[in-house]
């Protein structure tokens, strides 16, 4: 039987261990209601764990499938889990984790069954498509914690220049052009505009 095969028998069983190992990353409280809270709307990130984990796993399996060519495409999925790491403060060597958490989950849950004859060359092909998954998982979090680091920056300059205005430090770009006006907002018959 080859590998390919065994993750489609075993997929759910893979799924529900891999999910688990990477619910349990999270503090008690959290995980706790990752576990028990199945709506997708009162726990979007549970959601997009589960929701993600299946996409990836079918993404590596088609890739094992048709060796050659293109990989399917899951950065959406690895997006909406790493999006979440990133805002939540993870860093990026656990953001990143659960990738490389496959490789022991699948080999746990096929325990036996994936150590015949010529596994280990599909077991490598296997390891080497997580791989490359982490690598890209590695560019999509670095890519979002840019962004929640532009974001706090630029709402941090708002603060400030507010904080500045509210002081009297600093003018608005309208308060400016009030005192830059001639008196009256109106000019003079034979005022010239430079």
């Amino acid at each position: 039987m080859k590998l390919t095969d065994l993750l489609a028998e075993k997929r759910q069983a893979v799924l529900d261990r891999w999910v688990e190992h990477i619910i349990a990353g999270y503090p008690q409280e959290t995980s706790n209601f990752l576990r028990s809270q199945k709506d997708r709307f009162s726990n979007p990130v549970g959601h997009a764990i589960i929701e993600g984990t299946g996409a990836i796993l079918d993404g590596i399996t088609q890739a094992l499938s048709h060796p050659g060519q293109a990989a399917p495409a899951v950065s959406g999925y690895l997006d909406s889990i790493l999006r979440v790491r990133a805002v939540q403060g993870f860093a990026a060597s656990s953001a990143v984790s659960f990738i490389f958490e496959l490789k022991g989950v699948a080999r746990s849950v096929l325990g036996s069954a994936a150590q015949g004859p010529g596994m280990n060359a599909e077991l490598t092909a296997f390891d080497k498509e997580v791989d490359r998954l982490a690598l890209l998982s590695f560019d999509i979090f670095m890519q979002c914690r840019e962004k929640v680091l532009q974001l706090k920056a630029d709402e941090l300059e708002r603060q400030t220049f507010r904080l500045l205005q509210q002081a009297r430090l600093i003018k608005s770009q309208e308060e400016e052009n009030k005192e830059n006006a001639p008196e009256g907002g109106k000019k003079e018959e034979g005022e010239v505009t430079r």
